[in-house]
């Protein structure tokens, strides 16, 4: 993957990652900000409760689809792109502080 850019919303991804084939955005989702949070899969607030999993899973299908989703979940700012990459930010709060 090419250089992080700065958002100015937001700062620097902290971590980023390309999904592959055979994983969901969900997915990804999921175990990015487990990684980040240091935090067990198991002990992480349902994803639904910050967008619809099969509605992330399938917003960017289409070979035509473009743009981005932005969101915010067990903290973090999570950005999923047309291109399959998933970014997770640093909290705004903690973000303001650098």
């Amino acid at each position: 993957m090419g250089e992080s850019i700065r958002d100015p919303a937001v700062g620097f991804p902290i971590l980023e990652y390309t999904v592959g084939e055979e994983e969901t955005n969900s997915d990804v989702v999921l175990r990015a900000v487990a990684a980040v949070s240091d935090t067990e899969l198991t002990d992480l607030p349902p994803l639904y409760h910050a967008v619809p999993p099969g509605d992330l899973n399938a917003v960017f299908q289409s070979d035509r689809a473009r743009g981005q989703l932005r969101f915010r979940y067990n903290g973090y700012v999570v950005d999923v792109d047309a291109q399959g990459t998933v970014a997770i930010y640093e909290p705004v709060e903690n973000a303001d502080r650098r």
